[in-house]
């Protein structure tokens, strides 16, 4: 179908349609260019050039064909008119717009629907509004940044921080309020003065980053602001730079990192026997029988267990490490656990490996669990008291010679060289 032909039969629509009379429309103000020409789909776009000029609004006209539909313009009553009452002109856009609450939808259906085979020249609504399907299909204002006049007819810029209002619609923040109405901020939020605009505290909802304050960040899966990484937030709901392992403190700048304490004006771990700070993490890591919650609060290979009678939690060893001196877990074989080499065998007691398992060195000493120690039976030399097998002490008669482990007056000797009660 040709482009006059559609002309043709969208103003016999529109015109069939609607038959309030025609005022024609005051001659609009001087402009520079309103010439337009067809640009072969239908619509029509501004050009000075071409055989075939389009006149404007309010200018006159003889028949459809003089004015540029590509604006929703046609002739009416000699003059180049909107095409439907639903329209009203934009003088700044140049084009003919879908008033508020008016249908916008249908207008560009109406059109395929009389020509299939041809785009509608583009449908736009009134300034801040846009064409709303959930609102069935009508122009509505954009509520992030319009609201609506009071007698319905335009979109009204939302007002900033400060400014007179007589509704919280009217306002970015949705809050009018004071004796002389005006615009303020919402709970949870205050105005920035360098942004010039009110952003979220800490809690507060947000749709994105710049919403938030100062070393804040949109948490997107709960879409209110927290604090970025290495702050910490604050009681008044602001994010302050979280203080490191030792970093300078006094007691009116104290710690503001929970698992420090200020000792001697210097940040350290809060359990300070029981942890170290690692650079890797940033954290303070316990030793095994140090406190945890979960095992990212221990030590490599140690995870966080209940402790005794299940009353707090405490780091342990994970199966086949061994707690060390420094504090670590390592992996080593305990008594009674098979071995080829003694360096597989736990240090400590120490064990060797002995005909394929580890155990003792010496077979006058016995492994005790509790103590995880090679103990002297009684016989065995000494040199301390904790040389010795439970129940017996070191006994030394000549301080030139080694002492001997000898049972406790409350024990006495058995077989196997240990001691057993009286």
């Amino acid at each position: 179908m040709r482009f006059p032909e559609v002309l043709l039969i969208l103003t016999f629509y529109v015109r069939s349609t609607h038959h309030e009379a025609f005022v024609p429309p005051p001659t609009p103000p001087p402009q520079n260019d309103r010439n337009f020409t067809n640009n072969g789909s239908g619509a029509n776009n501004i050009s000075g050039e071409g055989d075939f000029a389009k006149r404007g609004y309010g200018e006159p006209c003889t028949c459809d064909l003089d004015c540029n539909f590509g604006r929703w313009l046609i002739c009416q009553n000699g003059y180049c008119n909107c095409a439907k009452k639903s329209f009203v002109f934009d003088y700044t856009r140049q084009t003919c717009v879908v008033r508020l609450s008016e249908k916008c939808f249908e207008i560009a259906q109406e059109y395929i629907d009389y020509n299939p085979k041809d785009l509608p020249p583009t449908i736009r609504c009134v300034e801040g509004a846009f064409c709303s399907m959930s609102a069935g299909g009508v122009c509505a204002c954009n509520t992030y940044g319009y609201y609506q006049s009071l007698d319905g007819t335009t979109c009204q810029r939302k007002k900033n921080y400060g400014q007179p209002c007589t509704r919280g619609l009217e306002c970015k923040s949705d809050v009018c309020s004071g004796p002389d109405g005006k615009c303020i901020c919402n709970i949870g939020e205050f105005y920035h003065k360098r942004r010039k605009r009110c952003v979220s505290l800490v809690g507060a909802i947000c749709f994105g980053d710049d919403d938030c304050l100062d070393n804040g960040v949109c948490l997107e899966h709960l879409a209110v602001c927290g604090c970025s990484e290495d702050y910490l937030e604050t009681q008044s709901k602001t994010c302050e730079m979280r203080l490191s392992y030792g970093d300078s403190c006094t007691e009116a700048n104290p710690c503001n990192n929970p698992e420090l304490a200020c000792i001697d004006s210097m940040c350290v771990c809060k359990y300070s026997n029981h942890q170290q700070f690692e650079n890797d993490t940033g954290h303070c890591l316990s030793f095994p029988g140090g406190p945890c919650v979960e095992d990212q609060n221990c030590v490599k290979n140690s995870k966080c267990e209940q402790g005794q009678n299940n009353m707090f939690q405490e780091c342990r060893c994970e199966e086949g490490h061994l707690e060390m001196p420094n504090g670590q877990c390592e992996r080593f074989s305990g008594q009674g656990e098979a071995c080829q080499f003694s360096s597989e065998c736990d240090p400590l007691p120490p064990l060797v490996c002995l005909e394929g398992s580890c155990d003792c060195r010496d077979f006058l000493t016995k492994y005790e669990l509790e103590t995880r120690s090679c103990r002297g039976l009684v016989g065995s030399r000494c040199s301390q008291d904790r040389d010795c097998t439970r129940g017996a002490l070191c006994s030394q008669s000549n301080l030139q010679l080694p002492g001997r482990c000898q049972c406790q007056n409350s024990f006495s000797v058995s077989r196997d060289r240990t001691c057993v009660p009286i």
